[in-house]
C-alpha cells in the first residue's frame, strides 16, 4: 500500500527530461495571435515521441493559418488516481506548446443522459445492430464495440443488457454529445489523432470528416518510435 502511494506521489513530480521539454517548448513556440481563424484539435495521448512530433506539426499549421490549438481527452482506460495524475502531467506538456483544453470527458453522467441513452440501447437487440449504430449520420457503433472489447479485455460481446456495457454505451453517447457541441461551436480546421480506431480517438476524426476538417492520421514504424509522417484521410474513409 505504501509503495503504491509512493509511486503515485513520485509521478506528480515532473522528471528532469519532461521539465526540459516543457522549457524548450515555451521558448520555441512563443505565440501571440490577435486573430482566430479556427481550431486544430489534437488527441491528448500518452506517448512522448508522438507529442514531440505533434508539437511541430500543430505550431506550423497554427502559424500558417492563425489557428488556436486545442486537445480532446477521452481515456480508454479509467484509472481514477494514476489516470488523473497522468492527465495533469500531460496537460502541462501540451500547454507548453500552446495546446489547451478543448474537450475533456465527463466523469459523472447525469441521470437524464443515463435514462435517455439506456432506453435507446433497448432498441438494439444484438451485436450486429450495435456495430451499425449511428447518430446524425455518423457511424460509431463499431467504435463502441471495439473499444469495449479492448477496455474490458474481452473477445466478444454476448450480453448487451449487462450493467457494465449499458454504462459504457451511455458514456459513449455522452462523448458523442460533447464532440457535437464542440464542432458546432468551433470551426475545426484540422483533426490530428493517434488513432482513427476506437471510440476514444476515432470518433473525433469522424466528426472532423463530417464537418469538413482535414483529418490527419500519424504514420509511424516501430510502435510509434520512428519514421513519423502524416496521412491525410480521404473524405468518408476514416480507416
Amino acid at each position: 500500500m505504501l509503495k503504491n502511494i509512493y509511486n503515485i506521489l513520485k509521478k506528480l513530480k515532473l522528471s528532469g527530461n519532461v521539465n526540459k521539454f516543457i522549457k524548450f517548448n515555451k521558448n520555441k513556440w512563443k505565440i501571440d495571435y490577435t486573430q482566430n481563424n479556427g481550431v486544430i484539435l489534437i488527441d491528448l495521448f500518452d506517448w512522448y515521441p508522438l507529442i514531440y512530433f505533434w508539437s511541430y506539426i500543430a505550431n506550423f499549421l497554427s502559424r500558417k493559418d492563425k489557428l488556436k490549438i486545442n486537445f480532446f481527452y477521452f481515456p480508454i482506460y479509467k484509472s481514477r488516481i494514476s489516470g488523473n495524475i497522468r492527465y495533469r502531467v500531460l496537460e502541462k506538456i501540451y500547454n507548453s506548446f500552446n495546446c489547451n483544453l478543448g474537450i475533456k470527458y465527463k466523469k459523472v453522467i447525469e441521470k437524464k443522459d443515463y435514462k435517455k441513452y439506456s432506453k435507446l440501447l433497448e432498441k438494439i437487440s444484438n451485436p450486429e445492430q450495435l456495430i451499425k449504430f449511428k447518430r446524425d449520420e455518423i457511424l460509431f457503433g463499431d467504435l463502441i464495440y471495439d473499444s469495449y472489447l479492448r477496455s474490458e479485455n474481452l473477445a466478444y460481446i454476448n450480453n448487451l443488457s449487462e450493467k457494465k456495457f449499458i454504462n459504457y454505451f451511455v458514456r459513449a453517447n455522452v462523448i458523442f454529445d460533447q464532440l457535437a457541441d464542440y464542432f458546432n461551436k468551433n470551426k475545426v480546421r484540422y483533426v490530428i489523432s493517434s488513432h482513427v480506431t476506437y471510440l476514444e480517438y476515432g470518433l473525433a476524426s469522424r466528426f472532423g470528416d463530417k464537418f469538413g476538417s482535414i483529418v490527419f492520421k500519424v504514420h509511424d514504424k516501430g510502435m510509434a518510435t520512428s519514421n513519423f509522417g502524416l496521412k491525410i484521410m480521404k473524405k468518408g474513409k476514416i480507416l
